[in-house]
């Protein structure tokens, strides 16, 4: 039986903030290659995928988003996405053997995405944005505060922290001044985004892995008005499918596709779940020449 993580958010009714907080346990346990990366590569994806799960509070309806980081350096590519549905899955691709440095030593073409895919309901297909900053920082939440501040203008702290085990992730943002402008006047405090960021500010990487979720918002804000209020309930999950990799034959073609076979076996193995799935040239041939169905011996 999976085991679930949840999401938190926050809710500062007198400040014009608002935040997340997330933990992350039995989603990586259940992530097929966690275990197997180098341990700073590995802390990068568990921070990735709390990231990830952060950003979605922000999300309504269906909606998938990713954290996604490219660069030329030993670490090609960085990866993690989560779902309205609370599932997040999440890669890394390096160098063999390779450990990942910190992202200011990735190089100047380093890149950092964020991207928003979203459908309304019975909707195939939706609305897609994406935003895509230069890697800026040493750290990730470094760089998405960057990315916050940059490409979306929205006052930002964030701090993300992983280990082999566990994965947190602390969020907190000022509200837009519309949205601000809804408290009454008498109840509403001008300083408040300053003061919960300064506070925030106290928090190392280290104190927010080794605490958890009560005792690090008691630190910080325990003299503040917070509400605390449960969001997605969150697991791995891949949407790899048959119908997918059948797919992707397709879009290649017949006579690419049968280049793929290896002695008598085309493989595809997904990346997130590590799902096998074989065709023999029997397999490829249906898929480019499905069997007719029988004509009906039924005459009008």
């Amino acid at each position: 039986m999976p085991v679930f993580d949840q999401l938190t958010h926050l809710q500062f009714p007198q400040l014009g903030v608002k935040g997340a907080y997330v933990e992350l346990r039995g989603s990586l346990a259940e992530l097929p290659a966690y275990g197997n990366y180098r341990p700073l590569a590995q802390a990068l994806l568990g921070e990735a995928l709390a990231a990830a799960a952060l950003l979605h509070a922000n999300v309504k309806g269906k909606s998938r988003i990713s954290v996604q980081l490219q660069s030329r350096s030993a670490l090609r590519l960085l990866y993690a996405e989560c779902s309205e549905s609370g599932e997040v899955r999440g890669l890394i691709q390096s160098q063999p053997g390779s450990d990942a440095p910190p992202l200011n030593q990735l190089g100047a073409n380093a890149a950092l995405a964020i991207t928003l895919e979203s459908r309304s309901e019975g909707e195939r297909s939706g609305t897609r944005y994406q935003g895509l900053v230069p890697l800026v920082g040493e750290r990730l939440d470094q760089a998405l505060e960057h990315y916050f501040a940059s490409s979306e203008q929205l006052p930002t702290a964030l701090l993300l922290a992983a280990d082999a085990q566990c994965a947190r992730g602390l969020l907190i943002q000022k509200m837009p001044s519309n949205a601000a402008q809804q408290l009454l006047a008498e109840d509403f405090d001008a300083d408040g985004w300053n003061r919960t960021r300064l506070l925030m500010e106290t928090l190392t990487a280290a104190e927010l892995l080794a605490a958890d979720r009560d005792t690090v918002l008691r630190r910080l804000f325990h003299e503040e008005q917070l509400a605390l209020v449960d969001g997605l309930r969150l697991r791995f999950g891949c949407t790899c499918s048959q119908q997918r990799v059948e797919a992707m034959f397709r879009g290649l073609g017949r006579s690419e596709a049968m280049l793929a076979l290896e002695d008598g076996v085309a493989s595809v193995r997904c990346e997130f779940c590590d799902r096998l799935y074989r065709f023999d040239r029997v397999d490829l041939e249906a898929l480019f020449h499905p069997l007719s169905q029988p004509a009906s011996d039924v005459q009008q």
